[in-house]
């Protein structure tokens, strides 16, 4: 297991930009999985979750969905060059609301087993008390990435479903 997952993130954050310069300004009032959250609300969230300064995450309030494209962009060429240490919380934030906008603009989010099974490991650990209520005593099957987390009666769903689930972006997955 990697103990920085700097280039992971730098490597999403890319996926990311290339999905948001391909649909252009006219994606930023699509919708999402959910209800009154926007491709423009979860662009500015990733650029909140993996921008350092107070000041700076501040002044993402304004910014528009190019804005933040750029801002992206920008963050994901500084985690490629490992310039900063991401642990697997960090990168699991960013991976929720990347896969939800690439969903909600039919846009295919490529994530290795190795990212989707970390992410959804630390998360089933650390998610909020319903969601873990929910998973204890289950075991969490990723149908398309290979992996699975716990034991008891399965939850079986899509490497993004179980993750989007954990991060509470939408129901349990086959349920």
């Amino acid at each position: 297991m990697e103990s920085n997952w700097s280039r992971r993130q730098g490597e999403l954050l890319l996926a990311v930009a290339e999905i948001l310069e391909a649909e252009g300004p006219g994606a930023a009032t699509h919708a999402t999985l959910r209800a009154g959250v926007t491709v423009e609300d979860l662009a500015r969230s990733i650029a909140r979750t993996v921008t350092r300064g107070r000041r700076e995450r501040t002044s993402l309030a304004s910014e528009s969905l190019a804005e933040l494209t750029s801002r992206i962009r920008a963050l994901a060429m500084e985690r490629l060059a490992a310039r900063t240490r991401v642990r697997v919380p960090e990168l699991g934030a960013t991976l929720a609301d990347a896969w939800e906008l690439a969903l909600a603009l039919g846009r295919p989010l490529a994530v290795t087993s190795t990212v989707s099974g970390a992410v959804a490991l630390a998360r089933s650990l650390a998610a909020p008390m319903p969601i873990r209520a929910v998973v204890r005593g289950r075991r969490l099957i990723a149908s398309d990435a290979g992996w699975e987390i716990g034991s008891g009666p399965p939850i079986t769903g899509s490497a993004a479903a179980i993750v989007l689930f954990l991060y509470g972006h939408r129901g349990v997955p086959g349920g």
